[in-house]
């Protein structure tokens, strides 16, 4: 079974003496089936320790327990989930395959990156899953928002409600989104989907603006955002605000509880 990941960085890093924090998000390729999957660790010189999280259309979000090490003169960064600690339906834990990882700095188009194999096991030992880790550093994030705040471009604003859908052409499968309250702060959650992987999970939304970085596929791609709840004052509202390559997509959607909108972009 052939194993792939792609994961970008999505949070600070924090320096306090000889401790980073680093929380990672991204893909898993399993057999031409894609699963979310984060990483919340943390480095206390050089020990690594945190948590990763599986989620997917046909499966339980599953918590795993990680370890590993990290060295800082060559920002070597090696992970393992050794236990899963959290798992929303009942299943044989001795069939859960456990990523081990190391990654190392490269440059791939003038741009930063983690890669590195990784091999899963399975409790007893015995080997599950191979395959290839990419990440994006959050400074490459940085330089991709600079380069979008300096372009000019035109910003096309659109109205959705329950269920509507709009369509957006893209030339780079690097998207950055923001999301965040479009009306009176009044407790709005909502979920965000990128091809069927839960990539925001009940977001409160507030004035602040959350940043999603997400790396899309060849052809078609789905963005759905789902309102989880109705917040103070129906219906739930919130604004998307897409950064393509041409255009800045600014989109406020106002939906019932447990409804969407469906955003479908084309990559070329």
């Amino acid at each position: 079974m052939r194993l792939s990941i792609v994961l970008v960085f999505i949070s600070n890093l924090l320096f306090a003496q000889d401790t980073l924090d680093l929380k990672l998000s991204g893909l898993v390729d399993v057999d031409d089936e894609r699963y979310g999957y984060v990483i919340d660790i943390q480095i206390v010189d050089s020990v690594v320790f945190g948590y990763s999280l599986m989620t997917g259309e046909h499966m339980p979000a599953t918590k795993s327990k990680i370890t590993g090490s990290y060295n800082p003169l060559n920002e070597l960064l090696a992970i393992k989930e050794v236990e899963v600690v959290k798992k929303e339906v009942l299943g044989d834990s001795d069939e859960f395959c456990f990523l081990h990882s190391s990654l190392s700095p490269a440059f791939r188009n003038n741009i930063k990156t983690f890669t590195g194999s990784f091999i899963g096991y399975l409790a007893d030992g015995s080997q599950c899953a191979t395959g290839q880790v990419d990440l994006l550093t959050e400074e490459e994030i940085r330089n991709a928002m600079k380069t979008i705040s300096r372009s000019k471009k035109e910003t096309t604003k659109i109205n959705l409600s329950d269920n509507e859908e709009f369509d957006i052409i893209v030339n780079d499968e690097n998207l950055i989104i923001e999301l965040w309250d479009a009306g009176i702060y009044d407790g709005d959650i909502v979920s965000l989907f990128v091809n069927k992987i839960k990539v925001v999970d009940n977001l409160t939304l507030t004035k602040e603006r959350k940043i999603i970085p997400v790396k899309l596929l060849s052809g078609l791609n789905k963005i759905v955002l789902k309102a989880e709840n109705k917040g103070r004052y129906n219906p739930n509202s919130s604004k998307i605000k897409i950064n393509g390559i041409e255009n800045i997509y600014e989109i406020t959607n106002t939906v019932k509880e447990n409804n969407k909108t469906i955003i479908t972009v084309m990559c070329n």
